[in-house]
């Protein structure tokens, strides 16, 4: 016994050491009052580029944009979950792919786009049917697969683009996480993690897995975690320590009953995305008893360490070249540029995508 107490401490002294070591990224606390701070564009941001989506008559009008895909031959797949299409680098309208529906080859919710680089096939997950499905660069449709897994109770929430295979993951309440590598090569996915915890009835599913970074070695978050990891020869490598000042939900606090009764700032991850060396942090926080919903950008650089909370970023001459809190933003084709999609809110023409490229 006292043999496996001595390994069972230096174990957590271990630990305990290699969490110190880790950089600490402290999110922002609505009870510290911060102002928002401007940032220049110009001081993190080499170039810009507006891109004009198609509002001729033969193009289609989008629906409010759920997911953005780049291809690294610079081509562009938009989707507003029900309708997916095609646009040159320019921004014309090339096609539609696939179509809403049930039958072969038809999707209902599309959850994540991807684009297979070695036979440039589209790839969407549809969320209601657990598929993926694959189409030619045309438009066709090719085939669908659905992951095979012992546990039949497992709901994919979608999939990251990793390497040459895909990483997907669910959404649970757990500090733990869902995680398996799907290669095209494979039958069945490979677990690379697994949730610690199940969840209770009548819980409201807030634990989301954000993946962002470089397709060669992307980054890994959990709501319930306080880890930022790293994917490295397929295991979760610790990289950072998210502090959250208490704002993150107890397991206790997952009803609907109790999250209306909660007092204090509580903290929702909206989105992370990497550009160049800073990781943009898009979030909530909210007050259910004063009645308070603030978003917040924080920014981190990740080679100097220097940390913004609270900030926006904005052109001295352009008014349209601008990055806040609540912009809708995905990840671009290198980890050097981000997508920000701008004009969502006009019902008569295609919103424009504004790509920055970070110093």
């Amino acid at each position: 016994m006292k043999k496996l107490l001595l390994v069972f401490s230096i174990l957590i002294l271990a630990s305990c050491s290699r969490n110190e070591n880790l950089k600490v990224i402290t999110l922002h606390d609505l009870s510290k009052k911060a102002d928002c701070i401007t940032i220049p564009l110009d001081s993190i941001v080499s170039s810009t580029e507006v891109i004009e989506l198609d509002n001729s008559e033969k193009a289609p009008i989008i629906g409010v944009i759920s997911d953005l895909y780049e291809s690294y031959q610079s081509y562009y797949i938009v989707s507003d979950e029900k309708n997916v299409y095609e646009y040159e680098k320019t921004g014309k309208f090339v096609r539609q792919i696939g179509t809403q529906g049930r039958g072969p080859g038809e999707f209902l919710f599309v959850k994540k786009i991807f684009v297979n680089e070695k036979d440039s096939s589209v790839n969407l997950f549809d969320f209601p049917s657990q598929k993926l499905l694959k189409y030619d660069r045309e438009g066709n449709f090719l085939s669908s697969f659905k992951p095979d897994f012992k546990d039949t109770l497992l709901y994919l929430k979608s999939f990251f683009p990793y390497r040459d295979s895909l990483l997907f993951y669910t959404s649970n309440n757990s500090s733990g996480m869902d995680l398996f590598l799907y290669n095209y090569s494979l039958d069945n996915p490979v677990l690379l993690s697994k949730i610690d915890r199940e969840m209770q009835p009548g819980e409201l599913i807030i634990g989301n897995v954000f993946i962002f970074g470089d397709r060669q070695n992307p980054y890994i978050y959990n709501y319930f975690n306080d880890t930022l990891f790293r994917l490295r020869n397929k295991k979760l490598n610790p990289e950072f320590l998210i502090q959250t000042n208490k704002m993150t939900l107890n397991f206790e606090e997952l009803s609907m009953e109790n999250m209306q009764a909660l007092e204090g700032n509580k903290l929702y991850m909206r989105n992370i995305v990497q550009g160049g060396d800073f990781i943009f942090f898009f979030y909530q926080v909210n007050n259910a008893q004063e009645k308070v919903r603030n978003s917040f950008l924080s920014l981190y650089n990740i080679e100097s360490g220097s940390y913004n909370q609270n900030v926006k970023i904005k052109d001295k001459k352009d008014s349209l070249l601008t990055l806040g809190s609540r912009d809708l933003v995905f990840q671009g084709s290198s980890t050097k540029d981000i997508l920000v999609i701008k004009g969502q809110t006009e019902s008569d023409k295609n919103p424009l995508i504004i790509k920055f490229r970070m110093k």
